[in-house]
């Protein structure tokens, strides 16, 4: 089983939406954000996601939100060149917050730890990380809870179970599983401590370019 990576550019298209309508209203500078980890195929996917989606969410809103630390166009970024480099993660998350980001998507496993560390050595105000992969609200400790934004998930419990009950009606073969927003496969998390920012006009054009991407109105490549 994989997800499919088509669908989590979708996802990240919608992770992107959401954030960025959210700041802008309040008059503050053009958000500049950032993923980072090691470079291979399936990271970028993540950050194609998230820059695609800042660039249909400048182009709805005549905005100017940055995209720092990855292109999507030249598919160069900046990585920490592995998973297990607490230091070099913080390093690269200060830099980024020196430049201005507000938002960090570190695409890096547990290399999340060092970017909620800088943010709290920042104090966190007008801070946020999104996770990757699964809920980081849920496993984070108290005292970094409120720097999440949201998380992009991979809903494995659900691959896992439509993979078994496929095997337990038809038996097994190799069929790729394709995890995707309308069989639950992706989707974001909760905005947790952000849910009373998010407006019913804003959760509406959530809805409905969740329900366009499902239907393939829209593409994000």
């Amino acid at each position: 089983m994989r997800q499919n990576q088509h669908t989590e550019r979708l996802c990240r298209q919608r992770l992107r939406r959401k954030k960025l309508i959210r700041r802008q209203p309040c008059n503050l500078d053009p958000l500049r954000q950032q993923g980072f980890g090691q470079s291979r195929g399936e990271l970028h996917d993540f950050m194609d996601g998230f820059g695609r989606g800042v660039e249909a969410y400048n182009e709805a809103k005549s905005a100017s939100v940055e995209v720092y630390g990855w292109d999507v166009a030249t598919q160069e970024g900046v990585f920490v060149g592995g998973f297990t480099d607490q230091n070099a993660a913080k390093t690269i998350t200060e830099g980024l917050l020196d430049q201005g980001v507000d938002i960090v998507m570190p695409v890096a496993g547990s290399l999340f730890q060092a970017t909620l560390q800088a943010i709290q050595d920042r104090g966190g105000e007008g801070l946020s990380i999104i996770g990757v992969n699964s809920d980081g609200f849920d496993t984070a400790g108290a005292d970094f809870q409120s720097f999440y934004l949201t998380s992009v998930l991979k809903n494995m419990a659900n691959a896992t179970r439509d993979a078994v009950l496929q095997i337990a009606k038809d038996g097994f073969d190799n069929t790729v599983y394709d995890g995707t927003l309308a069989n639950d496969g992706v989707g974001i998390a909760p905005f947790h401590d952000f849910e009373p920012q998010i407006t019913p006009e804003l959760q509406s054009e959530l809805d409905a370019l969740t329900q366009q991407i499902i239907d393939g109105t829209v593409d994000v490549g």
